[in-house]
């Protein structure tokens, strides 16, 4: 915006106002959110001599006690926003 103030018009007062907003955070929260039980498991088998790996039973082993799911999302997640404003005579 800019104005012309007085009769001469020598003098410019000028403004703006800028609002900026960073969309980017939803594109990171899919991937991670799917990497997380139940839409993902992850198991660590060892095998041996004693402890063949047989193909009729591929990915038996030990059942995993831990909390494995170290992700979330805030429901009242707001989008993340800059401001700028300027004034200039």
């Amino acid at each position: 915006m800019a104005y012309r103030p007085g009769t001469k018009r020598r003098t410019v007062i000028r403004s703006g106002f800028s609002l900026f907003y960073d969309n980017s955070i939803y594109n990171r929260i899919p991937g991670r959110l799917t990497a997380q039980p139940p839409f993902a498991e992850t198991s660590t088998l060892i095998t041996s001599a004693s402890n063949i790996l047989q193909l009729q039973d591929p990915f038996t082993g030990p059942a995993s006690e831990t909390v494995t799911n170290t992700y979330a999302v805030d429901k009242n997640l707001k989008t993340p926003y800059a401001n700028h404003m300027e004034s200039q005579r």
